[in-house]
């Protein structure tokens, strides 16, 4: 009688330690993944510690530090370079010079060094103010980077070279020009701007970077950096980058490298832009302004160009006044040969298959030199015509 029931007990039994060793695994799991990820404990939290890319918030005790030091000059941020004293978050008075030396000064810590260095960003002011403090540099590194910022003529970064240079006290120094052209800005944008047909001296190279701003010239080079391009169109956006900063030395280097392009593939404030920035080389400015006419550019660029021949040429001596203007002629004033020579006056009944064959001139080319879009044509309109030695026989 009492078989069934044990036989119940025993099925029971093994249910409840089936359900028990289950539960057990679970919990094990819950807890295993708490402890995995648990949160950071709140005072940890509250000094806001940071990746090192995203860096550290500086506290009280570590802003009113940096902003000490940033007020002390050169010698004396060197004395404390060896200065161990501990502020906050493990940086010493020493990382803390050692930052401001080259974040406010410009040292170039990795050429001292020959690597590069670890840094954590620093927080420390209410509109974002950031310096960075080196994290793996030992007693030797401190001794070798005070030797190197006393001995070294230049010891500045490529952002401090560039500043010098763009201060008219040390522009024309030769030994600070040198230096900066084995930074690997400078190396890129000559690697990048000299063609195979063409080299540039490094004199105008250094003309055409000094021409716009650092964070552009930084941001290049970090985008040349990771991507390797080395086709056309990096090249061609970095000059018209430079053109749009006002560089005269990028227009010059498009005109001589580029002209192709530069006549047909870019919009009219961009062309526009190029004109004016090529009146410092007259010879180039006429150029460029006589092919542009021949081309079926937009109105507004075209009288651009027409302006300034007559500049070029006065600039250059070979006209004593600017060409007359011509009034626009009634219909009986109306002359039946061609006007001053490069000029014809669009007769009643005119067509430009009718002027065509009358001077030997394609309507391709009439259309492209006097910006056409219909084959409409006014009496008394003037047309701009090839010289006669430029027309087909």
């Amino acid at each position: 009688m009492m078989e069934p029931y044990l036989h119940q007990i025993k099925r029971l039994s093994w249910f409840l330690l089936i359900s028990i060793s289950f539960n057990a695994f679970f919990i094990a799991i819950l807890m295993f993944l708490f402890f995995q990820e648990k949160p950071e404990p709140f005072f940890t939290q509250s000094y806001a510690l940071l990746s090192e890319s995203q860096g550290v918030v500086a506290d009280q005790e570590l802003k009113q530090a940096i902003e000490e030091l940033k007020g002390q000059t050169v010698d004396e941020l060197l004395v404390k370079l060896s200065d161990k004293t501990l502020v906050e978050h493990g940086f010493t008075v020493g990382d803390i010079s050692l930052g401001i030396l080259s974040g406010f000064y410009q040292f170039d810590l990795e050429r001292a060094l020959s690597r590069p260095l670890k840094k954590k960003a620093v927080a420390y002011g209410t509109k974002g103010e950031t310096v960075y403090l080196f994290t793996d540099l030992s007693e030797q590194d401190f001794l070798r980077l005070e030797t190197f910022i006393r001995q070294e003529k230049w010891p500045f970064s490529s952002q401090g070279l560039f500043k010098l240079l763009k201060n008219p006290m040390f522009m024309n120094d030769s030994s600070l020009k040198e230096t900066f052209y084995h930074t690997k800005e400078f190396i890129e944008v000559e690697r990048l701007v000299s063609t195979r047909q063409k080299k540039f001296p490094k004199e105008r190279i250094l003309s055409l970077i000094l021409s716009g701003e650092w964070g552009k010239l930084a941001a290049f080079y970090e985008i040349q950096k990771s991507s390797f391009d080395i086709s056309e169109k990096p090249r061609r956006l970095f000059l018209l980058d430079w053109v749009h900063q006002g560089a005269s030395e990028a227009a010059q280097i498009l005109y001589e490298t580029d002209l192709e392009f530069s006549l047909k593939k870019l919009d009219d404030a961009t062309t526009l832009k190029i004109l004016k920035l090529l009146e410092t080389n007259e010879t180039a400015l006429k150029d460029f302004s006589e092919k542009l006419l021949r081309l079926p550019r937009s109105e507004a660029v075209k009288r651009a160009a027409q302006a300034y021949l007559p500049k070029v040429d006065t600039l250059s001596g070979s006209l004593s006044e600017p060409p007359k203007v011509l009034a626009k002629p009634t219909l009986t004033q109306l002359p039946k040969q061609v006007y001053p020579e490069g000029i014809y006056i669009v007769q009643p009944n005119d067509s430009l298959w009718k002027i065509s064959k009358k001077l030997n001139v394609s309507i391709e080319i009439l259309k492209a030199m006097n910006g056409l879009t219909s084959d409409q044509l006014k009496p008394g309109r003037p047309l701009r015509i090839p010289a006669a030695n430029q027309r087909r026989p």
